[in-house]
């Protein structure tokens, strides 16, 4: 029994040396920024469905059929860019395996970093097209706050910690501000029964 005391003891010893230390509080910071970003989407969501009342209604059927090309594309691309990345790690893999050297890259650097510079583009070509039709500024302003939210994300890809994880944080909270004006500014709208010339606009 007291040599197991001494071996548990050793043990513990060895989990509060410096480096354990940091991993360990590497692992911790990691899983409270993901229960933190999953409340902040929680709430993102929850403000999202009072939207709903005043979101505005698009016929253009230009615009819808373009959004709907540009969806089927990006789908199309993300395929490829899933396969080219799965394909580029597995040799990259294989090299490292069989010349001994370390894999320094992060694995959220194989897909996700290429992803999200896609969407941005995607997001601004589809603000800038939309511009065609949007009539309101509240809407602009909107889908403009959603493009910053999605470089923020990219950015936190590449960011180091723990800048990475204030930049992932203040990308939802942009989203969740931006939202809660959007649905202020028509709220407030709604009140104001002399403004009847008022255009709806299509959204992002």
């Amino acid at each position: 029994q007291q040599e197991e005391d001494v071996m548990e003891a050793a043990l513990f010893d060895l989990t509060l040396n410096e480096e354990n230390r940091q991993v360990f509080e590497e692992i911790m910071m990691d899983l409270g920024t993901g229960i933190l970003l999953f409340f902040l989407l929680v709430v993102f969501n929850h403000i999202n469905t009072y939207r709903n009342r005043y979101s505005t209604s698009c016929d253009m059927l230009t615009y819808i059929k373009v959004k709907k090309a540009i969806a089927f594309v990006l789908g199309i691309s993300v395929i490829f860019l899933s396969l080219y990345s799965l394909y580029d790690w597995a040799v990259t893999g294989y090299s490292v395996v069989s010349t001994g050297n370390d894999y320094h890259q992060p694995i959220k650097l194989v897909f996700f970093k290429d992803f999200f510079t896609v969407l941005v583009f995607v997001d601004i070509f589809l603000l800038i097209f939309s511009l065609i039709y949007v009539k309101s500024f509240d809407a602009i302003f909107k889908n403009a706050a959603f493009i910053t939210s999605t470089i923020l994300i990219r950015i936190s890809l590449t960011s180091p910690r723990p800048l990475n994880i204030y930049v992932a944080l203040l990308s939802v909270i942009v989203g969740i501000v931006t939202i809660s004006c959007f649905i202020y500014f028509n709220k407030v709208k709604k009140m104001q029964p002399e403004v009847e010339d008022y255009t709806e606009a299509c959204e992002i």
